[in-house]
């Protein structure tokens, strides 16, 4: 999946997904919970692998 897809799945914008996943932004509960949820995951599932 694309960072553009994955915006568009969870409503947080390209660039903030770009940040989160170079460690350039700090990612709070709400948006882990968007992510795990666009990624057919859980957050318990999500978080294991930050």
């Amino acid at each position: 999946m694309t960072q553009e897809e994955l915006a568009t799945r969870t409503g947080i914008s390209r660039s903030s997904i770009s940040e989160i996943e170079s460690g350039l932004e700090n990612i709070s509960l709400v948006r882990a919970e968007r992510i795990a949820s666009a990624l057919d995951s859980t957050l318990p599932e999500f978080l294991k692998v930050l």
